[in-house]
């Protein structure tokens, strides 16, 4: 798995690291200004859709996210009110026709109007028949994206699209994306959740999971003959106990979950309810599986998860598994609440007075590199009153990083409440935040300043040299009050010869560029020793940069040369 530390890729991530000292002035954020995306959707001959479905989301996720919808008119036309700011992304859905998302990956916010592109589906169509060619009615036919048009792995058959066959066998799915699937029927209905015993569904032609044949579609057109001849396969059953660590509340439950080993394709599940630590998964063909699971309470009409059953390998052959034993561990959070300084100087530059606070991404980058849970919650943007909530957490030591969706703004600190129940706050540890598990972290506050700054440039390289892979600029406070305060380091990668960093400190820099190993892109200031040499070297360099609030410099260069 790719390390989470390329996340810092992003130019304008800044570190989150306060320094003591007095608290600033801060300013009631602006509330949130409350609008609307609107725009028509259109066939991809550019005829309106009427009756598509719209939707809102906001793509990050937030601890009161909401789904917001709207249909279209006889014009195609649609407006979707009642959003806050942030951006948001669009998708669209009418009968028999698909949302191609490679033409609509633009994000929006309230004020847009957007064009929405509909493709007519394509189809599948078959016959489901016995071994000796007898018409099979009532069957259910289904069809899993396998992969993509980009060839990226999408298998997941809870998603598929289904039909029944009627009184000839016959079935015909439509309204399908491109991409390669496969087909299966089972006479039990739609597969996911298992049925109660053992059979197993038949993939076309006649197969199952591991040896069937793979259907290329094409949005607006047709796969015909995609006949199946139902073969009646007996599959396994895995069954075992779950150990949770604390004491099991009312209306609790443990949903076991089965998946193809390296994949994310979930094949099974199972559940427990309310102390019952029994589960069971049936329909299982042989094969090497991953299976994972959680553990949750429901309070306020939603689910919270409290424990967590970390995925482990286990194998089928010809034999049912029995007295498998999940283990659980608890799960930690994080609460916090972001704020907006007063601006020292409110002449210094202007400022956006509709700003809203939902500019803010915060998000947590793990010190280890183990996945984290599939449904854990690393990013937020503030709720109505600026607080955020990250949780589904392991036990470990993160970093907590912004990212900005304006230019004005940079972080300044970020402090904890003081040890020992003493009055005032102290600043977050260099080194992140140390969480044990089922920790819940309180009253974690991100103060952004007004007044952020902006570096843009490139890199020249000696003559007849060229930049390696691995390549990264870095800004360094060249002030020695500032040496110690890793908030004030910035990183850029490159996948050229050009460099930015937005959301800056205002401050006088070292500017310094470095090849390193993709198996060692932890950020520099995170260490104080590896953070000492580094502005060690850039100051014997000496390349500066003195960035005022609000400025923006566009043509900066920087040279260097292979040693």
């Amino acid at each position: 798995m790719k390390s989470l530390w390329l996340f810092l890729v992003c130019a304008n991530l800044g570190l989150i690291v306060a320094t003591f000292g007095q608290a600033p002035a801060t300013t009631a954020a602006p509330q949130p200004k409350m609008g609307a995306i609107r725009g028509q959707v259109v066939s991809d001959d550019g005829q309106p859709v009427s009756g598509a479905i719209v939707w809102a989301n906001l793509m990050v996720a937030t601890p009161s996210r909401q789904q917001h919808s709207a249909v279209t008119d006889n014009e195609g036309k649609f407006s979707i009110n009642g959003l806050s700011e942030g951006q948001y992304s669009l998708s669209a859905a009418a009968k028999a026709m698909v949302f191609e998302r490679s033409g609509n990956n633009a994000s929006y916010k309230i004020g847009d109007n957007a064009t929405l592109t509909l493709a007519r589906g394509g189809v599948v169509t078959g016959k489901v028949t016995t071994a000796a060619g007898e018409p099979l009615t009532g069957y259910f036919v289904q069809l899993a994206l396998v992969r993509d048009t980009a060839g990226r792995a999408m298998y997941d058959p809870n998603i598929a699209r289904a039909a029944i066959t009627d009184d000839r066998g016959i079935y015909r799915v439509y309204g399908l994306r491109s991409g390669v699937y496969v087909a299966f029927a089972t006479r039990k209905g739609p597969v996911y959740p298992r049925p109660t015993d053992d059979e197993l569904e038949t993939f076309y032609p006649s197969a199952t999971r591991d040896t069937a044949r793979e259907i290329e579609v094409q949005a607006g057109a047709e796969a015909t003959s995609i006949d199946i001849r139902h073969r009646e396969m007996m599959g396994h059953s895995i069954s075992g106990s779950i150990e949770i660590p604390l004491e099991t509340p009312e209306q609790s439950n443990a949903q076991i979950r089965l998946r193809i080993a390296g994949s994310n394709t979930t094949i099974a599940n199972a559940s427990t309810m309310n102390g019952d630590n029994r589960w069971r998964l049936n329909g299982i063909a042989d094969g090497e599986y991953e299976i994972d699971a959680t553990f949750s309470k429901y309070a306020n009409n939603r689910a919270i998860t409290l424990a967590y059953s970390a995925p482990r390998k286990i194998e089928v052959r010809e034999a049912n598994l029995m007295d498998i034993k999940l283990s659980f561990v608890q799960l930690g959070k994080i609460n916090g609440r972001v704020t907006l300084e007063n601006s020292a100087d409110k002449n210094t530059c202007q400022s956006d007075p509709s700003r809203t606070l939902r500019d803010v991404n915060v998000f947590l980058q793990a010190e280890k590199n183990e996945p984290p849970p599939y449904f854990a919650r690393l990013s937020a943007i503030p709720d109505e009153q600026n607080n955020i909530v990250l949780d589904g957490l392991l036990a470990g030591k993160y970093q907590l990083q912004t990212r900005f969706s304006n230019d004005e703004w940079y972080l300044k600190n970020v402090t904890l409440p003081a040890l020992n129940n003493k009055i005032g706050r102290r600043a977050l540890p260099a080194d992140g935040l140390n969480l044990s598990g089922g920790q819940e972290i309180t009253d974690v506050e991100m103060s952004i300043a007004k007044g952020a700054a902006a570096l843009v440039g490139t890199i020249k390289t000696a003559e007849g040299q060229t930049l390696p892979s691995g390549f990264r600029v870095h800004l360094i406070p060249a002030e020695p009050s500032a040496a110690a305060n890793a908030w004030r380091y910035y990183e850029s990668f490159l996948r050229s010869s050009s460099f930015t960093f937005r959301n800056i400190a205002p401050g006088k820099y070292f500017v310094w560029a470095e090849t390193f190993a993709a198996s060692n892109a932890k950020p520099v200031a995170l260490d104080a020793t590896a953070r000492a040499n580094l502005r060690k070297q850039a100051a014997a360099a000496n390349n500066t940069v003195e960035l005022a609030a609000c400025q923006r410099v566009n043509d900066f260069s920087l040279n260097w040369s292979a040693k």
